[in-house]
């Protein structure tokens, strides 16, 4: 087996979702009602262009990689980290009631509300980001 290398990968997951076949799950969820939402048209280069070969495709969907809920973040200076103990709150930005964001290997892709699954933490996905507006975030297109 071949390995493939980041820019094989990227060009992969770009070209499954520009269009690539959709599969059993994307299409029952097509027939759920979505928000409105205005999309500007860009021009894409050429390698997010191509289309996977669903073999290539295929060594991807095993692949592992991590998935976090990020609740907020915050920029504190080495002296203030240390003064942390037991017991210290460390206040965010964030408001309380603010969605909490969905991140896969470091690039936000979600967002969602926290909510109780029986004795365990899930996250009720609100809002996913377009693959373009992940690619822009990361700088990948410009």
């Amino acid at each position: 087996m071949d390995i493939l290398d980041q820019s094989e990968i990227d060009a992969l997951l770009a070209a499954a979702s520009g269009g690539g076949a959709k599969s059993e799950a994307s299409a029952s969820t097509a027939a759920a009602p979505r928000p409105q939402t205005t999309h500007r048209r860009m021009t894409l280069p050429d390698e997010f262009r191509l289309r996977a070969e669903p073999q290539r495709l295929k060594r991807l969907l095993p692949v592992k990689v991590p998935v976090v809920v990020r609740l907020a973040e915050r920029q504190a200076n080495v002296e203030q980290i240390l003064d942390w103990t037991v017991g210290t709150i460390i206040e965010f930005d964030k408001h309380a009631d603010a969605d909490l964001d969905l991140v896969v290997s470091n690039i936000p892709i979600a967002s969602g509300n926290a909510v109780k699954c029986g004795e365990k933490f899930g996250l009720r996905v609100a809002r996913v980001q377009p693959w373009t507006e992940r690619l822009l975030s990361e700088g990948r297109l410009r």
